[in-house]
């Protein structure tokens, strides 16, 4: 039994914080190797992608996958 409603699911707290995502990434130093990734978070973030808390987890664990990947591949390419 769900004891929320699509209301309450769409209103959850700071979800405006997200949106912050993007312009730290377009303002670094590092941009033009992240345009792909910039593109791909755009889509999650602007397209409304993110309705839920349920949605909001689902974006935090592919992040953190990203995140994970990249730590991965810079520490082999630094052990190359």
């Amino acid at each position: 039994m769900n004891l929320h409603t699509d209301k309450e699911e769409c209103n959850f707290k700071d979800k405006y914080k997200i949106k912050f995502l993007l312009p730290k990434i377009a303002g670094s130093s590092e941009y033009e190797k992240l345009k792909e990734l910039y593109k791909i978070l755009g889509a999650c973030v602007l397209g409304e992608k993110i309705k839920s808390v349920k949605d909001f987890r689902m974006f935090m664990e592919f992040f953190e996958a990203i995140l994970d990947y990249h730590s991965t591949f810079k520490s082999q390419k630094q052990d190359n």
